[in-house]
């Protein structure tokens, strides 16, 4: 990124970000799918039968994974390209509204404390990619047609 960044090739910089967050996106969304269908019975298998209730909270925590899998290395990218200040203030907004998030909900129990994390996370990283879209020119999201994929992969 460093190295396209120098040459300008912002076009190099978009297709390498958006394969990262197609496959980061494809990891998350299939650990989100397995914990939706299976996540008690595997989750009481590796770990025991007192785990069981965790599946829950895992899949909404996955949920916040997908959030921040969806714009792969929009905040490395930021980071590189001169917006670290930037990466560092939406992080600390976001840790500042998950903590409220997390105080107000954490009465209703584990998933909804667990949801805070989640929105906050997924705020931060829709904030990202739409500020990457602003200064730099570029969207960083996952490929959704299959030929851009295989075109962007032969061009990396």
């Amino acid at each position: 990124v460093v190295l396209a960044a120098e040459r300008g090739d912002w076009p190099a910089i978009e297709r390498m970000s958006r394969l990262a967050a197609t496959i980061s996106t494809a990891a998350a969304v299939a650990a989100l799918l397995v914990i939706m269908v299976a996540g008690g019975p595997l989750i009481a298998l590796v770990f025991g039968p007192n785990f069981r209730d965790a599946a829950p909270v895992l899949a909404v925590l996955l949920v916040g994974a997908v959030g921040e899998s969806l714009g792969g290395p929009v905040d490395e990218v930021l980071r590189y390209t001169g917006h670290a200040t930037t990466i560092f203030h939406s992080l600390l907004v976001a840790v500042i509204i998950e903590a409220a998030l997390a105080y107000a909900l954490s009465g209703y129990g584990p998933v909804w404390a667990a949801t805070a994390q989640a929105l906050a996370f997924c705020g931060m990283y829709a904030f990202q990619i739409i500020y990457c879209r602003r200064k730099l020119g570029i969207i960083i999201l996952p490929y959704l047609s299959p030929a851009k994929l295989r075109l962007a992969a032969s061009e990396s």
